[in-house]
């Protein structure tokens, strides 16, 4: 019993001690303005920013990536106005990439609710390291986000994303010449 009710306690300890942690998660800044570069339309025409959405995702290993939501839970936003250039506010990473190197890549497109299901598309891919915000745990307040400048490598230019058929049509292009070549 006397064990029992050690191990509780311990527990109880050791859970208290735990949630006394603070929450400090990778942070950065979703805007173009600081960069210079933006959402530009198919032939250097001006962007419809209500048929227009920008989506940022990131990956701490490289290989598996997530979404970056926007401190008011966004996953895509709109750029402010025909120029092409967003504020999309602060944008939340795992707690595992608070001050750490992390891969970038930031989609844009425009005929489309989704990026796979747009018409006219846009990419880019860098690394950069994160911000980091504490966001405070229930025996400490919040800190002040301190997030990092978005380090876009250049304009996002749409361009026409090539349909399924286009595609098919070019394997079996493909296809032919292989076979072609062999005989």
């Amino acid at each position: 019993m006397k064990k029992s009710i050690a191990i509780l306690a311990s527990l109880v300890v050791l859970g208290s001690a735990a949630s006394s942690f603070a929450d400090t998660v990778g942070v950065v800044n979703l805007s173009s303005y600081d960069s210079g570069f933006a959402v530009i339309g198919f032939g250097g025409t001006a962007v419809d920013p209500a048929t227009t959405y920008v989506q940022l995702l990131y990956s701490a290993d490289g290989n598996t990536w997530s979404t970056v939501a926007t401190s008011g839970g966004a996953t895509k936003w709109s750029p402010d106005d025909s120029s092409g250039y967003f504020d999309g506010g602060y944008g939340i990473l795992d707690t595992d990439t608070a001050n750490k190197s992390v891969n970038f890549k930031i989609q844009a497109w425009t005929g489309g609710d989704t990026y796979a299901s747009a018409t006219y598309t846009a990419e880019l891919a860098w690394s950069q390291t994160s911000g980091s915000w504490d966001r405070g745990s229930s025996t400490s307040p919040a800190g002040t986000p301190n997030p990092t400048t978005l380090a876009l490598t250049g304009n996002l230019n749409l361009v026409p994303a090539p349909e399924p058929s286009t595609i098919a049509l070019g394997l079996l292009g493909a296809g032919a010449l292989l076979i072609r070549r062999r005989k």
